[in-house]
């Protein structure tokens, strides 16, 4: 389905911003709501959908119906995303399905929470490390942060990428931000400044990384033939796009090469447009890592440029390309999933000529871009990696994309014991071994066929080929003939498996 100028956002509303003892997290979505409501010259009692995030501070397991009843709506339509901070982008993409096949006429999407203020330092902490895999990474107290910081080391020893261009990717934000009315932060921060912070996570220190804020943002969309009944200046969805790599970093295909690139060149086609034609880019900055990676993956500058282009001042306010003109969640705000609301709130405004001091000139198109878990959001190719992880094979037939590329199959292939294991999973589901098996015998004739890739479907055949009594007469062997194949019957692995049961006594 193409969306290209079949949804705008017609309204955006953002709460008051920094340490609000006063607020909770749903006081803060319905303040955001209420202002995004009026900006778009509706009544509460006109929305009809209702699309929320996720709160780590607000007891509510069904946090849009909670939100529905504090604003007195009755939505037809509604659910709560979560896709971690690309949640805000991905809510965007439902509101514009939502609207364009009439499951909706007007959806407003809302996120945010008093993360500064509703949480002690002892649960946030607890949250980033509950963010990690809870096998292979949260036992070891691994945070996001040291996860970020990981990610930021493997680029930077890639790619060139300097720690002074990181830092300036943090001050540039901060002089944004400055000029933004309701930014968290108000004081100057020079790249200086950004290097000579508390070190957090080598080789992150405190400023390069993101706010803790009480914050809420809305926005509202429907359709543009409904939008001509509004007073505002709609803002058109030209084309969006969704890619979904991994969920956590030790499943992740790559440290250096994430899915924007995916979903930027999917957006950029529906849309009709490139990285060239983009006047102003809000990227997703929870870390300073993380916007110089987005902009060279989404094409806006060449692999191993994004950092200089931060360092010699392109990104400012005025420059070739303005980046998160309200300051980003380094200097604007984060509080969830509402960090990277805030910009698709900025690219409105930006587009409607009503950023005040932070106008870039003749803006006419913004690209947003959201990321959430440690540049992921989806486990799309797990069980190869974690298989590298587990018994530390990471040959590049299995793990390295670019190598494989060179390879006769183009692509990472499955290792050979983890399609037997697999194997032994089906085997197991069977319900043939429950109780009855007491030792794997032996395993002859195992024969490869054929690789198995991402995505493959996998069957076993399997045919009993031999049975005999052994001296013990409690006991039994069997030899089965087992065949596995994939989706499209070709054989990939062949064996011979002998097993001991349990046998009945003769009658």
């Amino acid at each position: 389905m193409s969306l290209r100028n079949r949804a705008v956002i017609v309204g955006v509303g953002e709460s008051d911003i920094g340490r609000l003892t006063h607020m909770t997290g749903l006081g803060l979505n319905a303040q955001a709501a209420r202002r995004a409501i009026a900006d778009a010259g509706l009544k509460h009692t006109q929305i009809d959908g209702l699309l929320t995030a996720y709160s780590f501070t607000e007891p509510y397991f069904m946090l849009g119906s909670v939100l529905a009843e504090y604003l007195g709506i009755v939505p037809t339509y509604g659910g709560s995303i979560i896709t971690g901070g690309a949640s805000p982008t991905t809510m965007l993409s439902h509101a514009a399905q939502a609207v364009e096949t009439g499951m909706a006429e007007v959806v407003l999407v809302c996120a945010g929470e008093n993360r500064a203020t509703g949480m002690s330092r002892d649960e946030a902490v607890g949250a980033l490390i509950a963010v990690g895999h809870p096998y292979f990474e949260a036992p070891y107290g691994v945070g996001i942060p040291s996860l970020y910081g990981l990610v930021a080391n493997a680029y930077m020893a890639k790619y060139g990428t300097t720690r002074a261009q990181m830092a300036a990717v943090a001050a540039n934000t901060r002089g944004n931000a400055l000029k933004h009315p309701n930014a968290h932060m108000k004081t100057p921060l020079t790249v200086q400044e950004v290097l000579d912070s508390k070190p957090i996570s080598d080789p992150l220190n405190m400023y390069d990384c993101c706010l803790i804020s009480d914050a809420g943002g809305a926005f509202v969309v429907t359709t543009p033939e409904r939008a001509k009944d509004l007073p505002g200046k709609p803002i058109y969805l030209a084309g969006i796009g969704e890619a979904h790599t991994h969920e956590h970093l030790t499943s992740a295909p790559s440290l250096t090469e994430f899915g924007a690139e995916l979903s930027g060149r999917k957006a950029y086609d529906m849309a009709g447009l490139g990285p060239s034609d983009i006047d102003v880019a809000m990227l997703y900055d929870c870390f300073s890592i993380v916007p110089i990676i987005e902009m060279e993956e989404l094409g806006l500058a060449e692999r191993g440029a994004g950092g200089a282009f931060f360092a010699e001042g392109h990104a400012a306010i005025g420059g070739k390309l303005p980046i998160n003109t309200h300051g980003g969640m380094l200097s604007h705000a984060h509080a969830g999933a509402v960090g990277g609301l805030m910009g698709i709130i900025e690219a409105v405004r930006q587009l409607r000529n009503e950023a005040g001091d932070r106008q870039t000139a003749n803006a006419t198109t913004a690209l947003v871009h959201g990321e959430g878990g440690i540049l992921s959001s989806h486990c799309t190719a797990t069980d190869i990696v974690n298989f590298c992880c587990l018994s530390g094979d990471f040959n590049g037939v299995h793990a390295d994309h670019e190598y494989c590329k060179s390879t006769p199959f183009g692509e990472p292939i499955a290792h050979a014991p983890l399609v037997y294991a697999i194997m032994g999973g089906l085997t197991y589901a069977s319900g043939i071994n429950d109780g009855t098996l007491l030792a794997v015998l032996g395993i002859d004739g195992w024969r490869m066929h054929g690789p198995v890739k991402h995505g493959d479907t996998l069957f076993m055949r399997q045919t009993v080929e031999e049975t005999r009594e052994p001296s013990k007469p409690n006991r039994g062997i069997v030899a089965f003939k087992r065949e596995f194949v994939n989706q499209r019957g070709e054989a990939v692995q062949s064996m011979k498996a002998t097993f001991m049961y349990k046998r009945k006594a003769a009658a």
